[in-house]
């Protein structure tokens, strides 16, 4: 059996592997700090790398080329985001997006980095052909996580069973993406009570 070699003062000595996803961390961290700056095509490789604490040529090395690394960024992103598109401690459905949405919401969610980051990169898609292919599978996976907390609400009985899924969740993604935009440009408005407003409808308009 191999042991890991100690250092001197007995901290155990971290492998390529372990060193390896540091760096990607302290890459993909900088990368997104600056897209949520500068924009998509705001940046270069050098940046991120000088960004992150490393040699200007380290992101090249792991990405080849700015496209590689925009693609890796967005599937950091989505990790952490489909993940927290409902609240573990609601029922699924719309009462689980309100409690999840609303906290997005706040300004300390919205004003994030990450949240802007991922903005930023939407309106970067608008130019670039192959980052709206990498958004767009962004959006469809989305989507269908919406969709199956809705279908969790119907096989509970919280939601009726004759409603369109996938349309209704196109629609909760819809204003979800809206209004992270419209507070990009009008941070005073009170987007929390909005999404109240709107999703206390939807539950309405979709209860059994």
């Amino acid at each position: 059996m191999r042991f890991q070699a100690k250092q001197s003062g007995g901290e155990v000595r971290r492998t390529q592997e372990e060193r390896r996803q540091e760096s990607e961390s302290r890459l993909l961290a900088a990368a997104v700090k600056l897209i949520a700056e500068k924009g998509a095509n705001g940046f270069t490789l050098a940046e991120v790398g000088h960004e992150a604490g490393y040699s200007r040529s380290l992101p090249g090395h792991y990405y080849e080329t700015k496209e590689a690394l925009l693609a890796r960024v967005v599937e950091h992103i989505t990790r952490d985001s489909l993940a927290a598109i409902t609240d573990p401690d609601a029922e699924p459905g719309i009462e689980s997006m309100r409690a999840r949405w609303g906290r997005a919401l706040a300004a300390e969610g919205v004003d994030s980095y990450r949240t802007r980051a991922l903005y930023a990169l939407f309106l970067g898609a608008m130019f670039d052909p192959e980052l709206a292919k990498i958004m767009a599978r962004y959006n469809q996976a989305t989507v269908s996580r919406i969709a199956d907390s809705l279908r969790e609400a119907i096989a509970r009985g919280d939601v009726r069973s004759d409603i369109d899924v996938e349309v209704e969740a196109q629609a909760l993604l819809l204003f979800r993406r809206g209004s992270a935009l419209v507070h990009f440009t009008d941070p005073a408005l009170d987007l929390v009570s909005i999404l109240d407003g709107y999703l206390t409808q939807v539950a309405e308009r979709l209860k059994p």
